[in-house]
């Protein structure tokens, strides 16, 4: 539109090979492209699940929903999952719901502070009854999270079938 072009002038500047209008363009699809990449990494199972044309349909709704709030991509899929709980004519519903629930606790883990192991000696030296009275705490990351579908073995499938071109 003239609005737009307009605006693309008084603030782009242009070049010998691209008119401000050509600028803004670029930098508007790197956006997308950026966006819509940082999803895949984040979500490969959903994307999986659904094929190239589905998972397209499905960012698409998300990115024009969900416009990016903040300064980091690691936020970017924080409502992916409740977007695709809406989504009730996605192929495989159900399945896709329960994966990106898995693979956003996987964001979240990844990014958790670390933690040290559980000490198996000192939890065997632990008097009877001390897990009943909750003095032993869990990571805060720990998700217990409850699916109707094997989502992370066939998550660790599709991920093994994507490394091996030609793998089923």
């Amino acid at each position: 539109s003239e609005a737009i072009g307009a605006e693309a002038r008084s603030r782009l500047t242009g070049n010998d090979r691209l008119s401000p209008v050509e600028q803004l363009e670029v930098y508007r699809e790197q956006f997308w492209l950026r966006h819509t990449a940082s999803l895949v990494e984040d979500f490969p199972g959903v994307g999986g699940i659904l094929g190239q044309a589905a998972w397209e349909k499905l960012v698409e709704g998300y990115l024009a929903a969900e416009s990016p709030r903040g300064w980091t991509l690691r936020d970017l899929g924080r409502g992916f999952p409740p977007h695709v709980e809406r989504q009730h004519g996605l192929p495989h519903h159900a399945l896709c719901h329960d994966m990106a629930r898995l693979e956003w606790c996987f964001i979240e883990l990844f990014d958790a502070a670390d933690r040290p192991g559980l000490d198996f000696a000192k939890l065997a030296a632990l008097p009877p009854g001390t897990l009943e009275t909750g003095q032993i705490a869990v990571n805060p990351a720990l998700a217990l999270l409850e699916v109707r579908h094997p989502v992370a073995d066939l998550r660790q499938r599709l991920l093994a079938a994507r490394a091996t071109p030609g793998a089923a």
